[in-house]
């Protein structure tokens, strides 16, 4: 009789598979995506693409050079410090297409209450 999986490699073989499936779909050929890729992993950042782990000083080093070899550091600002501080202080100037949230999962329900006041339609 073959063993079962624990649920928790379950879990994450389903993960994988349906990131991979989006990706696939999701994503064109980018050149750009391919060199900022690289450059995390010359930097020997965790091929995860967000990792509390891996979130400190090193991970905005090198999100900042990506912003600038993809060619918008004319339109992206780098905000540094505490989400919960942050966030309530941007006005309606500081809107977004789009909010991905993964950080500390007590403070989520602030998070989210910004999200909705600072996502708006894209142009």
């Amino acid at each position: 009789m073959p063993r079962r999986k624990p649920s928790i490699m379950a879990a994450l073989d389903s993960w994988v598979q349906s990131d991979a499936y989006h990706n696939r779909h999701l994503l064109g050929d980018d050149s750009v995506l391919e060199q900022v890729i690289k450059n995390s992993e010359d930097a020997d950042l965790m091929p995860i693409a967000v990792s509390a782990a891996q979130g400190k000083f090193l991970n905005l080093q090198v999100a900042r050079k990506n912003i600038e070899m993809a060619g918008l550091s004319t339109r992206i600002e780098v905000k540094v410090g505490s989400a919960a501080e942050t966030l309530p202080s941007l006005g309606p100037d500081h809107s977004f297409d789009f909010a991905f949230i993964d950080a500390d999962k007590v403070n989520n329900p602030l998070y989210f209450k910004e999200a909705q006041r600072l996502v708006k339609p894209g142009k």
